[in-house]
C-alpha cells in the first residue's frame, strides 16, 4: 500500500510540473522573442520566464519543446499603457488571448488568419486598422469580446464561426459595414451580438438577412453629446427582419457614471418598424432616454406577439434625476391604453415617471413598477389579480391611499408594496402585523412606518372567520378536495393536518386521504395561535354494477363507490359474507373481487349483494345473470340498474368454474359490463413469487460481496 501511495505522489508531482512549469524548457525561437517583448511591455524587462506568465504545453513533435497555448496579460508594476507591435501569428497553437485595460495590440487582427487553434479573443481595446479582405477568422473561434473598438470593421469580421460577439463601446474611427453584399455568405453560427452605434458608425440595414440564426441583439446607442464633435445620426433601420431573433435590447448611452453627470442627448421618434424586427421576438428591452413620442400619437402595440411569457422592460435609468419628465416619454399618450400587450406578458417599468392610469395591464401576469415616483392612488382596475400566480411589485413609488384588497389574495412572495405613501391597509394585513411577514418586511408590506393602521404585531381580529356551510362528504378513494371559504385567516397554516391554503384569505382546501368512516378531522394553527378543526365524513357505499366471466381471473367483479381503499371489503351475497379485495383506483377501475373461494356461486340466475364499509351498510342490490347483452337487476328499493354477465356457454345458460382467486392478478376485463366476451387469463402460477425473487437477489448480492473480499 505504501509503495502505491509513493508512486501516486511521484506521478502527481511530475504531472503538474510538466504541465505548467516549462520555464526551464525551450519554446520555439520565434515565439520566445515575441513573448519576451510581450512580458517586457506589460510587466517589465526582468520578466523573461515565458511559461511562468504564459500558459504552455508540450509540442507533439517529440522534441521536448513547449509551445504557448494561452496569453492572458494585464499591466502591473505601475505601467499605464502598452502598445504591442507584436506579431501574434507566431503563436500558432494559442487557444485564448486575453488582454486587459491599457494594452493596445496593433497587429492582432492581421495575425488572426494564422491562429488556427484560437477559440477565445477577449481584449479591452482595439483601435488599429487591418485589411478586412485578408481576414479569415479561425474555424475554432467561438467567442469574441472587445470592450472598446475604434476601427472600421468589414464584412469578413462578421463571417466568423463564433457564436458570441460582443463589442461594447465605439471609439472615434469605429465603423460598421454599410451593407452586407449579395456575395456575403449567410452566417448561421452567430447567436449573440452586442454592437455600439455612434456618430459616423453607420449601420447595415440588411443585417437581418445576413445573420440568419441570430437570437440576441444588444444595441448600445451612443447618443450622449459628450463634446462639441458630436453630430446627429440616424437611428438604425431594419430593412429586413430577422428570422430567429428572440431578444432585442436597446441601451442609450448618454450618462457618465464615473462623474455622475448627465449630458444633453439626441432623441428619435419611436421607429414604427422596430416592433416588427422579428416574428420570433419574446424579449424587448429599452434602457435610458433616447426615444420620444407626442401625447397625441397612438399607443405602442405589442399585441401581435404570439409567444408565451413575452418579456418587456422599459427603464428611464441613468437620467432619472436629471430629466425625469423625459424618462420613458415614448410610453405616454392621452387616450387609454398607452400600451397594448399580448396575454401573459411580463413587464418591468422602472424610473419611468408616468400616470399609469392611462395603461391597461390586464394581460400582464408579472409586473414590476419600481422607482417611478407615481404620485397617485393605486389604480387597481387596470390589473388582473385573478390570474394564477399573478405577481406584482409596486415598491419604492409614491402611491397614496389604501392598499387594494386584492393584495390579500396573492401568494406570499408574489406581491411587494413597501416604501410607498399608503396610509391604510386591508384587515387581512392589519390583523396579522408586519412581523408576520418576517424577512419580507419592510420592502414587502411596509406602508407608513409611523402610522398605527399597520401594527408590528397582530391582534384579535373580528373579521377572521370561516363559513359553517361546506360540502363535508368525501370519497373513500382519496380523490376529494373539500373547499372551506373564510376571511382574513392569513397565508400560512402551522402544523396542518390535511389542510392547505387555496387562495390566501379567501378559502382553504382539505386534501382528504383515502379512508372510511365518519367524524374525521382536518386541522391546523392560524394567526395568533388559533387552533381550528374541520369535520368531514366519508361517503356511504353504493353498489352499481357487476361483471362475471367463468373463464377469467377474477371471475366476479363488483363495481360501485364508497368501497374500502385502505383494507379489505366484506360483501354479502345471498346472505353469505365473503372477503373481497381492497379497492384500487388503478386496478379494475376500482372494482373489487373475492379473495376466498365461492364454490356455490352462482346458484341460479340471480343474486343479491350488499357491502358493509366501517359500519356503513349499502342497500341490497339484486343482479340477474343473463347471457344477453344488457341484462338487468333490481334493488330492494325497486330502483333498476343495469348489469350484465359474460358466459362461456350457449343457449343462455351460465357455467361456473370453481377457483381460488389470487389478489396479485392485474388482468382486467374489457369493461365492467360485457356481453359474450372473455378476457385473457393471467395465471399467477406462471410467474415467480415475490419471495423467490427476493431470495435470488439476496444470494447474488452475497456472492458479489464475497468475490470483492477475496479479490
Amino acid at each position: 500500500m505504501n509503495k502505491i501511495i509513493y508512486l501516486f505522489f511521484i506521478l502527481f508531482i511530475f504531472g503538474n510540473f510538466g504541465e505548467t512549469n516549462c520555464q526551464t524548457f525551450n519554446v520555439p525561437p520565434n515565439q520566445y522573442s515575441e513573448a519576451i517583448q510581450l512580458l517586457a511591455l506589460t510587466k517589465g524587462p526582468s520578466y523573461n520566464a515565458v511559461c511562468t506568465w504564459l500558459t504552455c504545453a508540450p509540442l507533439n513533435d517529440g522534441s521536448g519543446n513547449y509551445t504557448v497555448t494561452t496569453i492572458n496579460l494585464s499591466l502591473i508594476n505601475g505601467i499605464k499603457s502598452a502598445f504591442l507591435d507584436i506579431d501574434f501569428s507566431v503563436f500558432v497553437n494559442v487557444t485564448s488571448i486575453k488582454l486587459g485595460q491599457g494594452i493596445y495590440p496593433s497587429k492582432l487582427f492581421d495575425s488572426l488568419t494564422k491562429l488556427t487553434s484560437l477559440t477565445v479573443l477577449d481584449i479591452d481595446t482595439f483601435n488599429s486598422t487591418y485589411t478586412d479582405s485578408l481576414l479569415v477568422m479561425p474555424k475554432t473561434m467561438y467567442q469574441i469580446k472587445i470592450l472598446n473598438i475604434g476601427t472600421k470593421l468589414g464584412i469578413n469580421f462578421f463571417n466568423s464561426p463564433a457564436y458570441y460577439v460582443s463589442l461594447s463601446n465605439g471609439l472615434p474611427g469605429y465603423q460598421l459595414p454599410s451593407t452586407f453584399t449579395p456575395d456575403f455568405p449567410v452566417n448561421e453560427n452567430l447567436l449573440f451580438l452586442d454592437l455600439p452605434v455612434r456618430p459616423g458608425s453607420g449601420f447595415p440595414s440588411n443585417i437581418g438577412s445576413a445573420l440568419k440564426n441570430l437570437k440576441n441583439l444588444q444595441l448600445y446607442i451612443q447618443n450622449g453629446k459628450f463634446d462639441s464633435s458630436y453630430t446627429d445620426f440616424d437611428f438604425p433601420v431594419f430593412a429586413t427582419p430577422f428570422s430567429n431573433l428572440t431578444k432585442l435590447s436597446i441601451q442609450f448611452i448618454n450618462f457618465d457614471r464615473i462623474l455622475n453627470l448627465a449630458y444633453p442627448y439626441q432623441s428619435w421618434p419611436f421607429p414604427s418598424n422596430l416592433l416588427s424586427v422579428s416574428n420570433s421576438l419574446n424579449e424587448f428591452y429599452i434602457y435610458n432616454n433616447g426615444f420620444n413620442k407626442s401625447l397625441t400619437e397612438s399607443y405602442l402595440d405589442f399585441s401581435f406577439v404570439k409567444v408565451d411569457n413575452f418579456t418587456v422592460i422599459f427603464s428611464g435609468g441613468d437620467n432619472r434625476y436629471f430629466s425625469p419628465l423625459e424618462s420613458c416619454n415614448y410610453l405616454r399618450c392621452s387616450t387609454k391604453p398607452c400600451l397594448k400587450l399580448p396575454p401573459n406578458t411580463r413587464l418591468s417599468l422602472n424610473w419611468c415617471y408616468l400616470n399609469i392610469s392611462t395603461f391597461d395591464f390586464k394581460n400582464v401576469s408579472k409586473i414590476q413598477l419600481n422607482n417611478n415616483r407615481l404620485h397617485q392612488t393605486f389604480p387597481v382596475e387596470i390589473f388582473n389579480f385573478d390570474q394564477e400566480n399573478f405577481y406584482i411589485d409596486i415598491s419604492n413609488n409614491n402611491f397614496t391611499g389604501t392598499v387594494a384588497q386584492e393584495f390579500c389574495y396573492l401568494k406570499i412572495g408574489n406581491f411587494y408594496f413597501g416604501n410607498n405613501d399608503f396610509t391604510n391597509v386591508p384587515t387581512c394585513f392589519s390583523c396579522l402585523g408586519t412581523r408576520y411577514f418576517g424577512a419580507y418586511e419592510p420592502l414587502y408590506v411596509s406602508v407608513n412606518p409611523y402610522g398605527s393602521n399597520f401594527p408590528e404585531y397582530g391582534t384579535t381580529c373580528n373579521t377572521f372567520n370561516f363559513t359553517n356551510q361546506f360540502n363535508n362528504v368525501a370519497k373513500t378513494d382519496g380523490s376529494t378536495v373539500l373547499t372551506i371559504y373564510g376571511n382574513d385567516f392569513g397565508w400560512f397554516i402551522k402544523d396542518p393536518l390535511y389542510l392547505r391554503v387555496g387562495i390566501p384569505n379567501k378559502y382553504l382546501l382539505i386534501y382528504v386521504p383515502m379512508g372510511i368512516g365518519r367524524g374525521e378531522q382536518a386541522s391546523g394553527f392560524f394567526p395568533n395561535d388559533r387552533y381550528l378543526s374541520f369535520n368531514y365524513t366519508y361517503e356511504e357505499p353504493v353498489i352499481t354494477s357487476f361483471s362475471y366471466n367463468s373463464t377469467r381471473y377474477p371471475k366476479l367483479l363488483i363495481g360501485g363507490t364508497g368501497f374500502n381503499f385502505i383494507g379489505g371489503n366484506n360483501v354479502s351475497i345471498d346472505g353469505v359474507v365473503y372477503s373481497f379485495s381492497q379497492a384500487n383506483r388503478n386496478q379494475y377501475n376500482g372494482s373489487i373481487f373475492p379473495t376466498v373461494s365461492m364454490n356455490n356461486f352462482p346458484n341460479g340466475n340471480k343474486f343479491t349483494v350488499s357491502i358493509n364499509v366501517s359500519g356503513n351498510q349499502s342497500k341490497n342490490v339484486t343482479f340477474y345473470l343473463d347471457s344477453s347483452s344488457g341484462g338487468g337487476s333490481t334493488t330492494s328499493s325497486s330502483t333498476t340498474t343495469s348489469g350484465s354477465t359474460t358466459t362461456t356457454t350457449t343457449s343462455g345458460s351460465t357455467t361456473t368454474t370453481t377457483s381460488t382467486p389470487t389478489t396479485g392478478s392485474t388482468t382486467a376485463p374489457g369493461s365492467q359490463t360485457t356481453s359474450s366476451k372473455s378476457s385473457s387469463i393471467d395465471d399467477p402460477s406462471d410467474h415467480p413469487s415475490s419471495s423467490s425473487i427476493v431470495k435470488a437477489s439476496l444470494f447474488s448480492f452475497i456472492y458479489l460481496i464475497v468475490s470483492i473480499i477475496i479479490i
